[in-house]
């Protein structure tokens, strides 16, 4: 009965482990962000479009991949990243284009960024402000 424990307690804490969650319940980081929000500051409707960058770094020892980010909700945001392998200790981006033309005023847009291995998704926020023409 004693092996039967210890052998349960071994299985449990590998599929713990194996799905990226630590013993306290809280899923591991597979990517360190620099920065979670970007400020654009003021920009004008008619300015064309706002570049942003959100630099990470892969604190795993394994390669992590982007699966997947959204565009924040509107044809406003088009999302760009690597589709590469990002290596253990390496950096990339995720960088987004946001057309502020359709925009008058204050502006918050947020976005989901989805990692593998364990999906663990990131939510990632812009805002700035738009003056009209």
């Amino acid at each position: 009965m004693k092996k039967l424990i210890i052998l349960f307690t071994i299985v449990m804490l590998g599929a713990v482990a194996g799905f990226g969650v630590s013993a306290k319940g809280k899923k591991k980081d597979v990517a360190a962000f620099t920065t979670t929000h970007v400020d654009f500051g003021t920009v004008k409707a008619s300015g064309g479009q706002v570049k942003l960058e959100f630099p990470f770094t892969n604190p795993t020892s394994q390669p992590i991949g982007v699966v997947g980010v959204t565009n924040g909700g509107c044809g406003c945001t088009m999302p760009f990243y690597s589709r590469e392998p990002i290596m253990p200790g390496k950096s990339s981006s995720i960088t987004v284009k946001f057309d502020p033309k359709s925009f008058k005023g204050e502006v918050s847009r947020a976005f989901k960024v989805t990692f593998d291995p364990g999906n663990r998704t990131y939510v990632l926020h812009f805002s700035g402000i738009v003056l009209p023409e």
